[in-house]
């Protein structure tokens, strides 16, 4: 890409987020090596188009060899009047949040990187139903502290938290509804597919 087709994807990424600050660019590389002269010059094309020296770089391994995805993150400390000969990249604490349902697909690309023998496919299987099953008694458990909860602020026994209660119907609101044989015949086919 040239510097030209740089600036093109800068000057419109300005145009639909005009209140945003460019704060930094992200690369990725499949053999560990984050820093490279080509992400050098293209840390200093990106540092002269911002107002913002302190320009953050990311990379992103996708070659995902380890068990966790790689991610490192710079900055440029050198002095400017040195910079365009001398770059001295920092490299900065990077820590991944992410929320459950993310967890999950990128737990799920990591062990994708796998390749099963059959032997292992089954035990994978297996291990794929352990934890269904798991997930369905800790379902359970948990939908039987919440009915005995509810009956016990019901009857008086207990006194009632307007912030629970609301969690409590918010998360029974974001239950899809159906009826007991949508739900069976979703389940058996979602089933169906995973043993396949």
């Amino acid at each position: 890409i040239g510097t030209a087709q740089l600036d093109t994807f800068v000057e419109l990424h300005q145009r639909v987020f005009p209140a945003e600050e460019m704060v930094g660019w992200c690369s990725t590389c499949s053999d560990g090596q984050a820093l490279t002269d080509v992400n050098a010059g293209l840390h200093e094309f990106f540092v002269e188009r911002a107002s913002n020296t302190d320009m953050v770089f990311l990379s992103v391994d996708t070659a995902l060899q380890q068990a966790h995805i790689q991610c490192d993150a710079f900055i440029n400390r050198s002095n400017p009047a040195v910079s365009a000969v001398l770059m001295d990249f920092t490299a900065l604490d990077v820590r991944i949040v992410v929320d459950e349902a993310s967890r999950v697909g990128l737990d799920a690309m990591l062990r994708g990187k796998e390749t099963l023998t059959d032997t292992e496919a089954v035990t994978s299987l297996s291990s794929s139903l352990e934890a269904l099953e798991t997930s369905m008694v800790k379902l359970k458990d948990m939908l039987t502290s919440c009915i005995g909860y509810v009956e016990a602020v019901g009857s008086g026994q207990r006194a009632g938290d307007a912030a629970l209660g609301r969690a409590m119907a918010d998360a029974c609101s974001a239950v899809p509804h159906l009826d007991a044989k949508e739900f069976g015949d979703m389940f058996n086919a979602g089933l169906h597919d995973m043993l396949m």
